[in-house]
């Protein structure tokens, strides 16, 4: 009995934190977006290969308005005029997520002058696993029930 609880440990251990990790990942994040002088929103798409996304759709809706449509350029980069401060979802080519848009000289200082859209999958060489905390905390529990589940097997 002892033996099947150790077990059932480490699988909860495992589990819990490949739940944790799409729990972060489903997360939605907002960014501040700073408007230009004169009231637009620019920014620029690209592909996942970090080329320039060429006429590519971006679309961005209000939370309580019409969407409004842009075309990129051959740089990958779109721009709308007479944007008003608020929250909008803005995406091209179904990537892309909410942002929060502020007046030029009202936006807080880890606001972006342009907004950035990746479209594809995107490859970070940033480390992987070994960077994400709940990573590393299921590695540590693994290598603490391991060692006490081969224990207890030997010995029974």
């Amino acid at each position: 009995m002892r033996q099947r609880t150790h077990h059932v440990a480490v699988i909860a251990a495992l589990l819990g934190v490949a739940t944790w990790q799409a729990a972060i990942a489903a997360e939605p994040v907002t960014r501040d977006l700073a408007l230009t002088q004169d009231g637009s929103l620019q920014g620029q798409v690209f592909t996942s290969a970090g080329q320039p996304h060429t006429d590519a759709q971006v679309l961005l809706v209000a939370q309580n308005g019409a969407p409004r449509a842009a075309t990129t350029d051959a740089n990958g980069k779109f721009q709308f005029a007479g944007v008003q401060p608020g929250v909008y979802h803005l995406a091209s080519a179904g990537h892309g997520g909410m942002v929060r848009v502020w007046q030029a000289r009202q936006a807080p200082p880890n606001a972006h002058d342009a907004a950035l859209i990746a479209t594809g999958p995107i490859q970070r060489g940033q480390g992987g696993a070994w960077n994400n905390p709940l990573w590393m905390t299921g590695l540590v529990a693994l290598a603490i029930a391991l060692p006490l589940t081969l224990a207890n097997k030997s010995g029974s």
